[in-house]
């Protein structure tokens, strides 16, 4: 764009700011204030395209042009600018530019590459509307700067946001976990909650409910470097797996700390069991999503990728502070150096160890915790015997710091075991013996201490780095009192 190009369409912004409305897209002539409008939108960008309005609903709120000779001018001149990248059909009100997504990724067999992530046709009137959202929010000089970048033959960088949103935990400020990667607090949507009192024949009740489902979370966001281009129509689109280098034009490869989907997923999934075993708190992934970042590009922000289940009431989820994210980012580490074998076996354990602390019947949350305590402490046995003795051994060994704690820890793993028989055998809770039942408090209080001694073996194994070599840890220390009542 030359400059004499761009003071012209800064003048048609300036224009179009005097005479803008805001209204429904497929809700009729209603509309909402300019101010209400550009606050909302601004939480909006500032939450990566989150908000309560955007998930469960069909509701999406334009600015349009009041003056018709404005918004013709605007669209004409944005016409002329993107001629070579129109795809024209058969009713110009439809015409559309078509966009390309490439992801860049790094890996040892191909270095630098694109990998393709959507994109396809966009619609002439929301080249408009997004440059009516940017020149409000960000105002015209940067809308301006956004069209000119935009429309240049060699594209634009922007970021996709992997975004997890995530249960059983709060935090009160932003935390930067690694280089493009952190965890946010999500908050009260007190702004974008406005926007309902001007929603008119929807219900209120359902607006409050949702935003409580999304506001005041957390969310894990990483950054995924994204090269975006305007197709030429009689151009070929740039392959798949094409590498940086061999791009006619320069590209620049950001530093992010994951650099594919597969390690973004990875880092999902281990993290949260890491941040769970810190806050000693079930932290699970609620719903995932992948988001453009839609007022640097044309292209359309994507919802959430896969719901998992709807979001639990809020409840006082744990807060996890400066320290206890370091130590999430440690235990992660550690899990992750494991080799594959003990990985595999600690997935069980722990992924057991967070479902006993999800709503569930006190004979599930007696099950997930057996099998935990299996894998930590029976998984290498190549002999199915004797495995009540065993796993008190190898717990009590493995977690006493003197012969009367190994004792004491071999009786309590001793009950577990008892306990975790009878539910598997029964469906149902053990009995005293020639007493009343077991209140529902001790029955409360057996499974919180199952729960705390699981923790308790999967920290050590972290910590260590390893699963101990049961035979060497008990070599030549047994004695006559660990063994006593050696049945099965």
């Amino acid at each position: 764009m030359t400059e004499e190009r761009k003071q012209e369409l800064r003048q048609l912004l300036e224009k179009a700011k005097n005479n803008l409305v805001i209204r429904y897209k497929y809700g009729g002539p209603s509309s909402i204030p300019v101010a209400v409008y550009r606050r909302y939108l601004q939480e909006r960008w500032r939450y990566y395209g989150i908000d309560f309005l955007s998930f469960a609903f069909s509701i999406q709120l334009v600015p349009d042009i009041a003056d018709g000779s404005t918004k013709s001018n605007l669209l004409g001149y944005i016409r002329k600018e993107l001629a070579l990248f129109i795809n024209e059909g058969t009713n110009p009100d439809l015409d559309c530019i078509r966009t390309a997504n490439y992801l860049i990724e790094c890996n040892s067999t191909y270095g630098d590459h694109l990998v393709t992530h959507g994109g396809g046709p966009f619609p002439l009137f929301m080249v408009l509307e997004r440059l009516l959202e940017i020149a409000l929010v960000r105002g015209i000089e940067e809308a301006v700067s956004f069209f000119d970048r935009c429309s240049r033959p060699e594209g634009t960088q922007v970021f996709l946001w992997d975004v997890a949103f995530l249960e059983g935990v709060k935090i009160e400020t932003e935390i930067e976990l690694f280089n493009g990667v952190r965890l946010i607090p999500l908050p009260s949507g007190e702004i974008s909650g406005k926007v309902k009192q001007y929603l008119h024949g929807v219900s209120v009740s359902a607006f409050i409910n949702h935003k409580d489902s999304f506001f005041g979370r957390t969310l894990l966001v990483i950054d995924r470097p994204v090269f975006s281009v305007l197709c030429k129509t009689s151009e070929k689109i740039i392959q798949n797996g094409t590498r940086i280098d061999e791009l006619p034009f320069q590209v620049e490869v950001p530093e992010v700390k994951f650099t594919s989907h597969q390690a973004v997923d990875s880092f999902d999934k281990f993290f949260c069991q890491a941040l769970s075993l810190v806050c000693n708190s079930a932290v699970e992934i609620v719903i995932t999503g992948f988001l453009l970042q839609e007022e640097n590009s044309f292209n359309q922000t994507h919802g959430p990728g896969k719901m998992f289940r709807y979001f639990k009431p809020l409840g006082n989820p744990p807060e996890a502070g400066e320290a206890g994210i370091e130590k999430a980012k440690y235990l992660h580490e550690r899990l992750v150096d494991l080799n594959s074998d003990d990985r595999s076996t600690m997935q069980i354990a722990i992924g057991r160890w967070i479902k006993s602390k999800t709503s569930g019947s006190d004979v599930d949350k007696i099950i997930d915790l057996g099998i935990a305590f299996e894998a930590l402490y029976l998984s290498n046995i190549s002999e199915p015997t004797e495995l009540s003795f065993r796993l008190r051994l190898h717990a009590g060994w493995h977690l006493g710091e003197n012969e009367e704690d190994r004792k004491a820890l071999m009786k309590e793993f001793g009950e577990i075991y008892r306990w975790r028989s009878k539910v598997v055998h029964t469906g149902k809770l053990p009995n005293k013996k020639k007493k009343p039942p077991f209140t529902h408090e001790e029955v409360k209080h057996f499974i919180e201490r199952a729960q705390e001694l699981c923790r308790d073996s999967i920290m050590k194994i972290l910590d260590d780095g390893h699963f101990p070599d049961w035979n060497s840890l008990i070599l030549g220390v047994e004695t006559e009192g660990d063994v006593e009542g050696r049945t099965e």
